[in-house]
């Protein structure tokens, strides 16, 4: 038996190969975290033996750099342990005394295994993986929705604070219709009331017509809000607006 062991990086991995004795059988070597780094790992292996069930691969879940090396090798049928960090601790320090280089992860990762001193990972399957991670992402955009929208409304707030009393929230369909056509006061209150009655009816399925059209427009020429210097305002709600629609 082979035991592989594997010290996970971004870029590439460091790999030492040791037998069941604990003899090195290649002393700790880099491989590029891609196809060809692998390939060419599998074929340094192959060297030994083509029987893939002598080998034993065994790295830590170092962030998520590990996920692919691990998904190509068990497609290529191999076994392969995923170690918690914690669970080699212990065989670290004690390395540690006695070898201080660069190369103990792969010796420590390598010897835990052949030690038997290890609870594998547990590593769900590609479908649950995949929609844990879309999962665990989705909160993350929730976060990212909140927070455009605190700055849409702290732009209005500014710019045009009466906006905001004119529709049950301004990040409704209607709403964001017309912002995106009038971002400001200055550029509503020059609007064409036949156009923003469109923009209005059609947003709104006939809710809103003209009179809404020309109300929104009085509100915009009376607004209490600051000017749109240099068009910053208008400029950094738009791109607000396309952010928030987007996600």
């Amino acid at each position: 038996m082979f035991i592989v062991g594997i010290d996970i990086a971004k870029r590439s991995h460091m790999v030492r190969v040791i037998n069941s004795e604990g003899q090195t059988v290649y002393k700790t070597f880099s491989i590029h975290n891609s196809c060809s780094g692998c390939s060419a790992l599998l074929e340094r292996l192959r060297k030994l033996t083509n029987h893939k069930n002598e080998f034993l691969f065994a790295m830590e879940s170092t962030a998520h750099y590990w996920l692919a090396l691990y998904t190509r090798l068990r497609k290529e049928g191999y076994q392969v342990v995923v170690l918690n960090p914690i669970q080699t601790d212990a065989m670290r320090e004690m390395l540690m005394e006695e070898n201080k280089t660069d190369e103990i992860d792969t010796l420590v990762i390598a010897e835990t295994i052949r030690f038997g001193r290890y609870k594998a990972s547990s590593v769900p399957q590609e479908k649950l993986l995949a929609l844990r991670e879309f999962c665990r992402n989705r909160f993350y955009l929730i976060d990212m929705v909140s927070d455009l929208k605190r700055k849409i409304t702290a732009l209005l707030d500014q710019v045009f604070p009466e906006f905001e009393s004119q529709f049950s929230t301004i990040f409704g369909k209607t709403a964001l219709a017309v912002l995106r056509q009038y971002p400001t006061p200055e550029k509503l209150s020059k609007a064409q009331t036949g156009k923003l009655t469109e923009v209005l009816q059609a947003a709104s399925n006939g809710r809103f017509g003209e009179w809404k059209a020309r109300q929104l427009r009085e509100l915009a020429r009376d607004s209490f809000g600051i000017p749109d210097c240099e068009g910053t305002y208008s400029a950094l709600l738009l791109l607000y607006l396309d952010q928030f629609q987007s996600l």
